[in-house]
């Protein structure tokens, strides 16, 4: 595959995502990044209606070729917060099939900071760091202190090496 593109997504209330372009030898193209912020809205189906909305906007503006989501586990957190996840993840693997008719990518935070080299237990302040010495082209300014967006990018880097090296996760 000589390019492609890449829609990573962090989900929760506020879900970070980055669309990154990549062809081979070539600097990875960090094109837009953002927030989608349902943490205001309440109950939990209108939630999820917002949600999938705006996620199926990003999906038809960006034409991704692969979508990549952290893979939440549940060490924390009550029953509501399990739900909401579960349900944000099961929004981003609908839409994604139903834009391209394949699989969403789904890995956990550790998992792309190894894939990435920065550790799997590096703090997000040093992923932050990490990821801006990478040499990305900012086609619009990224928020670099926004962690939510930050882990976002690291995720769509983590596909971009497992691409690169032939594997996948």
């Amino acid at each position: 595959m000589e390019a492609f593109t890449i829609l990573a997504f962090d989900p929760a209330l506020r879900t970070g995502w980055s669309v990154l372009w990549y062809r081979q030898d070539k600097p990875i193209y960090i094109i837009a990044s953002g927030i989608v912020d349902i943490s205001k809205i309440e109950g939990y189906g209108y939630r999820l209606d917002e949600f999938r909305k705006q996620i199926a906007d990003l999906l038809y503006l960006y034409k991704p070729t692969f979508i990549i989501a952290e893979e939440v586990t549940f060490a924390m957190g009550n029953h509501i917060v399990k739900r909401l996840h579960a349900g944000l993840r099961g929004i981003i693997a609908l839409e994604t099939y139903r834009y391209n008719r394949v699989e969403a990518n789904f890995i956990s935070a550790n998992t792309a900071r190894k894939t990435i080299g920065a550790g799997g237990r590096a703090k997000k302040t040093e992923v932050a760091k990490y990821l801006q010495g990478m040499g990305m082209i900012e086609e619009k300014p990224v928020d670099w202190e926004d962690y939510d967006i930050t882990d976002s990018i690291a995720l769509g880097v983590a596909l971009i090496v497992e691409v690169k090296n032939g594997g996948t996760f």
